[in-house]
């Protein structure tokens, strides 16, 4: 069972007061819109309608509203149990303009629904391809998610056209450095009950700083927000229309690809933060988590939306806050859903200040870049490690400095390194793969049974360990079950004198194998039953072999080349 930090003021499965639940779903809510600008943004590019904005938006925000109580929930099939909320996935812009330019929303709406199905099928296969994302990777896809927010967060903190470098609202620097002196003050200063609300206070005062000092928040802010409809259904129709086109399959792919490790590495954090005692990924819950995710990405492109992604930014917040029970997350989904027939409240998050916006964002990437930092470094740092965490870092920021550069490239690999983040991630597994050529390490000891045999094992296994960079608690594990079936191999008189302990160490697993002469245990997975636990002798004998599984993940028994095998595996 995870143990909860002190410092956590609701844990991940506390109930949390109706008003506290109101409020911090609200406040996540703020986190979760900071995307939105994007459909406006996509329908300006494609000379759309305001009405296919407001349809985009609301299907959108719907979708995400789904997804997020969807995310709270623990079931056996669905949700990851996890204040991990959902929002827009931005990084299939650039696939949407091109979809748009060959075929229209419809092509769009089509494309999107492939990346749903990637999702699916990507949360179906990850326990098969989990080598694949090792703690140094997955901590590098969180590290780059907070540097690709440094960029926008910064432009918007400051005011800054993105496309011209030209400060076009000059006062923004008051309001967001105002708006961020609160949040951060709040946090460290405001004690429990106020830095809950840390982020929420922030964003109120900022925005009242920003009508006063002058802003992009001015009168046709208010103009706008009066122009739209306070109750809408939306429509439903995208389904019935949708087109696809198989060219457009690998950029679309990547940005599946892209939401399926940030969700890796969201979920991760999520576990770490609400656990004192964590030492690995819970990959079964990162599963349930990518799979909800794309149920509503499906649901999203089905209706006329975009698909959607797990939030750093909210993951950032609820440290921040201290307040990481799932139920916020069902608080905040529901608020969402409401908002998605509500398209006057969802233009409030439209006509938020940029500044404010960007004070949001620099406020959450200092808890995303650490978080990734913590992940990096929850293992020993070999070589290995060493370089593909540097390697990565430095083609995911360095590519960032020559955008011309990557425009000779062929368009496949011109998708790939498109931003920080894709660079970075796709140099990240090419590197782990790489590197794991001849990562299996191995090495074996003899042990006399009559000479302190648990008091060799434990200094080979230690030694071994440090070398290797294997997790401690990991090798305290196997060392504890190999020392209790040596043990139950001496006191019962099984073996002769002389075993062997070989070791196997490979990122993921630690197997160790105690080979002996003598005859082979009795099935180690078996419970004792009632009448085994009458007899003295044969049901102390059964209980102890059963006991090896209270540290180790897999045991077996074996005969190889007439000797008595035990096998005893640790996950990391």
């Amino acid at each position: 069972m995870a143990t909860q930090p002190s410092h956590i003021v609701y844990g991940v499965d506390s109930k949390v007061p109706f008003w506290n639940l109101l409020f911090l779903g609200l406040q996540h809510t703020v986190a979760m819109s900071s995307p939105l600008v994007i459909p406006t943004i996509f329908i300006a590019a494609i000379i759309g309608t305001n009405a296919q904005a407001l349809s985009l938006i609301q299907a959108t925000i719907l979708a995400v509203g789904i997804g997020t109580v969807l995310m709270g929930i623990k079931s056996r099939f669905i949700g990851s149990g996890y204040l991990c909320p959902l929002l827009l996935e931005p990084s299939i812009y650039p696939a949407s303009m091109l979809a748009a330019k060959a075929g229209g929303l419809p092509l769009v709406y089509g494309m999107n629904f492939v990346v749903g199905v990637f999702q699916v099928l990507f949360a179906a296969v990850l326990p098969k391809i989990r080598y694949l994302f090792p703690f140094e990777v997955t901590g590098v896809v969180i590290f780059m998610i907070g540097i690709a927010l440094i960029i926008p967060g910064i432009h918007q903190a400051f005011g800054v056209n993105p496309t011209t470098n030209v400060q076009t609202y000059p006062t923004n620097w008051i309001i967001s450095i105002s708006a961020l002196v609160i949040m951060v003050g709040l946090t460290i200063w405001g004690g429990k009950k106020l830095s809950l609300y840390a982020l929420l206070i922030g964003t109120i005062i900022g925005t009242i700083i920003a009508w006063f000092v002058g802003s992009d928040f001015n009168a046709q802010s208010f103009a706008y927000l009066h122009s739209v409809s306070v109750f809408h259904v939306p429509n439903f129709s995208a389904l019935k229309h949708l087109k696809f086109q198989w060219d457009l399959t690998l950029p679309f792919s990547i940005a599946a690809l892209s939401s399926s490790l940030k969700a890796v590495g969201n979920l991760t954090a999520c576990q770490k933060i609400n656990d004192l005692d964590w030492v690995r990924a819970d990959i079964k819950k990162i599963r349930k988590g990518i799979f909800t995710n794309g149920i509503s990405s499906l649901i999203a492109s089905s209706i006329g939306g975009i698909p959607t992604a797990t939030s750093s930014s909210n993951v950032g917040l609820s440290i921040a806050t201290h307040a990481t029970s799932r139920y916020i997350a069902m608080s905040a989904g529901l608020l969402y859903v409401l908002f998605g027939f509500f398209p006057k409240v969802s233009a409030i998050f439209v006509i938020m200040p940029s500044a404010v916006k960007g004070a949001i964002l620099l406020f959450v990437t200092s808890y995303v870049l650490i978080a990734g930092i913590q992940i990096m470094m929850s293992r020993m740092l070999d070589m290995r490690k060493i370089f593909i965490i540097g390697i990565s870092i430095i083609a995911g920021v360095g590519f960032e400095f020559i955008p011309e550069f990557v425009k000779h490239f062929p368009k496949f690999l011109a998708y790939i390194f498109a931003s920080p983040l894709t660079t970075a991630t796709a140099i990240a597994i090419i590197l782990n793969l790489l590197f794991r050529i001849g990562i299996t390490r191995t090495d074996s000891i003899e042990c006399d049974l009559n000479n302190k045999p648990a008091d060799h094992v434990w200094k080979f296994l230690r030694t071994k360990g440090a070398e290797w960079g294997a997790l401690h608690h990991s090798i305290k594990q196997i060392s504890q079950a190999l020392t209790d079936a040596i043990e139950i191999v001496h006191t019962l008189e099984l073996a002769t004198p002389k075993v062997n302990v070989n070791v196997a160490y490979d990122e993921f697993v630690i197997t160790a194998k105690l080979t002996y002469d003598g005859p082979l245990f009795e099935d180690v997975n078996a419970k004792p039953s009632k009448a085994d636990l009458r007899d003295a002798v044969a049901g102390g004998r059964k209980i102890a072999l059963f006991m090896l599984h209270e540290h180790a993940d897999e045991v077996s028994v074996k005969t190889v080349h007439d000797k008595s095998q035990i096998l005893i595996q640790v996950n990391q």
